[in-house]
């Protein structure tokens, strides 16, 4: 299969912002990368807000969490912690239809923040709006006879994907 990857550009917007909406009722609870690849099969399919620290580079954009607990792994290799971030321009757009509780958004980047993280991100934290895709199963292939695993995004390296639409991504502030 072929996929064309798709330049999303991101905007920044401070905490609170017009992109993302307060909730009142029922709001709904931003998640890190860590949970949803610890309970993976909870999320698959939903639509989720994930907190996490963006990568991105000219083949692609993540999320990522250096210290999740869990390691993902599969015929003995283990799966970075990343989110691929799909780009969809066929989805409605989610964020400005779901509600987030902004104590816990403030709470989960405190959070964050105090852990350490050995890779840089380029574009500092963000809340990613999208719909999560999870495999069955984890695969693996041999590759010039080496085994790896083979997931989404560039080269594979992502357990998960995020489908999301550009205006779903959102910056949150560094202070």
């Amino acid at each position: 299969m072929i996929r064309v990857l798709w330049l999303v550009i991101l905007v920044a917007v401070p905490l609170p912002s017009r992109g993302i909406r307060v909730a009142t009722e029922n709001p709904l609870k931003p998640i890190t990368v860590c949970e949803i690849l610890r309970d993976h099969k909870l999320y698959n399919g939903n639509v989720v807000a994930v907190i996490g620290r963006f990568s991105g580079t000219e083949e692609g954009s993540w999320l990522g969490d250096d210290n999740c607990e869990l390691k993902l792994q599969t015929d003995r290799l283990t799966w970075p912690n990343l989110l691929w971030l799909e780009y969809d321009p066929s989805l409605p757009p989610l964020s400005g239809n779901l509600h987030l509780n902004m104590d816990d958004v403030r709470t989960r980047l405190a959070e964050l923040k105090q852990r350490p993280q050995s890779r840089p991100a380029k574009a500092g934290w963000v809340i990613v709006f999208g719909r999560l895709e999870f495999p069955q199963e984890l695969q693996t292939v041999v590759v010039a006879g080496r085994r790896r695993v083979a997931g989404y995004g560039h080269m594979g390296t992502s357990p998960s994907q995020l489908v999301v639409r550009q205006g779903d991504i959102k910056y949150l502030s560094n202070e």
